[in-house]
């Protein structure tokens, strides 16, 4: 007999928290959802406790259990949403065997219709998260899953263009994030440890490890390692895992988008925006909008006004739970569009420290620069000392040469004693 919990989660008064912080919210552990395949996905669902209304829905499906959302969950439904966490396929609580990316579009378009029947649904929902909840946005929507009204993909992942390789060239942060995801458990501390992985890579590098063994240099074994090693290209198998020609061709919700400068998965994200600008209905382009922030790929979630030794105007650490709320009750509650989205595009401009606007990624400028690559004048000598660029030709006749020897360990050995991987 399955066991659904329940709890009801009164907040403690405390000075200066607003109606809306101190509002009851239901939370339902562990609710089992049916896939079309018979398998059973856990999610944790939060409901207002104070409406008997039947309100949208915002859904996240994700790998990373579904606890490290909670925070999230409690604010928007105590802002009248219902919130559907629920975990992927093989990961936490849910059945099945997880394998990254082929198997989220359709379990996230399995949630959605079953939404749609429940008594507290009003057969409206909106999708959010990032990275690689960001990807299992856009690959719901290729599903095309009637409850579908919008999604707030966000430093969206996408497979075969910018991970597990960019390219054709693999990344060593792959074996680091299979040991976060293997199994059911999320191996959160282990991933964070900077001390571990930066002696894993050391390993790899002076030993001369084959990439094809770092899996097991790094103590883990899966066989999703070994499938994407068999393909190297974004060939087939990584194409048919992304929405095609024609699931663009069909896209009518409306989508906000956000990157960063900074962001290691802009690549992908832009993969999407340009895709549906490209193939999309112009209706469905009318209602694509696009956020780049001075941001890194945490930073998308959470903006700040610095990144490492940069610092921008306060306007860059915009309250993205706020916009995310005001874009949810544009599109699924008739309200007023959010009042930052002035144009289709938001890109914020270093520099002078401003929000940009326009209505395409051409029209952010009407200017254009020929910068020429600038040898440093003893040589270059190494990666990290080549030259720079400038506007102008520095008078160099002779082209500059640097021979890269794959053997020579010792800049590897000097540089991993002075830093740590910056996760």
């Amino acid at each position: 007999m399955k066991l659904i919990q329940h709890l009801l989660v009164f907040c403690i008064v405390t000075a200066g928290a607003s109606a809306q912080e101190l509002s009851p919210v239901h939370i339902h552990f562990q609710k089992r959802i049916p896939n079309a395949e018979g398998i059973e996905l856990s999610a944790n669902i939060y409901l207002p406790a104070n409406t008997s209304e039947r309100n949208p829905a915002l859904l996240a499906l994700t790998p990373y259990g579904v606890d490290n959302m909670h925070a999230d969950a409690m604010w928007y439904a105590r802002r009248g949403y219902a919130v559907v966490i629920a975990d992927c396929r093989g990961r936490g609580n849910s059945e099945g065997r997880f394998v990254p990316f082929e198997y989220d579009g359709s379990d996230a378009y399995d949630i959605c219709r079953w939404i749609g029947k429940q008594e507290w649904s009003n057969g409206k929902v909106g999708m959010f998260g990032g990275s690689y909840l960001g990807m299992i946005q856009w690959l719901a929507m290729a599903y095309r899953p009637k409850e579908l009204r919008t999604i707030v993909p966000t430093a969206a992942v996408a497979p075969g263009i910018d991970f597990p390789f960019f390219n054709n060239i693999f990344y060593t942060y792959n074996a680091q994030w299979l040991a976060l995801t293997l199994g059911r458990t999320t191996a959160m501390n282990a991933f964070h440890d900077a001390g571990y992985w930066n002696s894993v890579f050391r390993r790899y590098f002076t030993e001369h490890t084959p990439y094809s063994d770092i899996d097991k240099l790094a103590g883990i074994s899966t066989l999703i390692f070994r499938r994407w090693l068999t393909n190297p290209t974004n060939n087939q198998y990584w194409q048919e895992l992304l929405p095609s020609v024609q699931d663009y061709n069909y896209a009518d919700i409306p989508i906000l988008s956000i990157t960063g400068h900074f962001d290691d998965d802009q690549r992908g994200a832009l993969h999407y925006y340009n895709s549906l600008n490209t193939y999309a209905s112009q209706q469905a382009v009318n209602s694509a909008y696009l956020i780049i922030g001075p941001w890194n790929h945490a930073g998308t979630h959470r903006p700040k006004s610095e990144y490492q030794n940069m610092t921008f105007g306060e306007n860059a650490a915009i309250d993205m739970r706020h916009l995310h709320l005001e874009w949810f009750d544009w599109t699924l509650r008739d309200k007023e569009k959010p009042a930052f989205l002035q144009s289709r595009i938001a890109c914020y401009e270093m520099g002078t420290n401003q929000w940009v606007y326009a209505d395409s990624l051409d029209g952010l400028t009407d200017t254009s620069d020929v910068w020429y690559t600038q040898p440093v004048r003893s040589g270059v000598n190494s990666v990290f000392n080549s030259g720079s660029l400038l506007n102008e030709l520095g008078g160099f006749d002779q082209p500059t040469e640097f021979d890269y020897d794959p053997l020579d360990t010792t800049m590897v050995d000097d540089r991993f004693q002075k830093t740590l991987v910056d996760f």
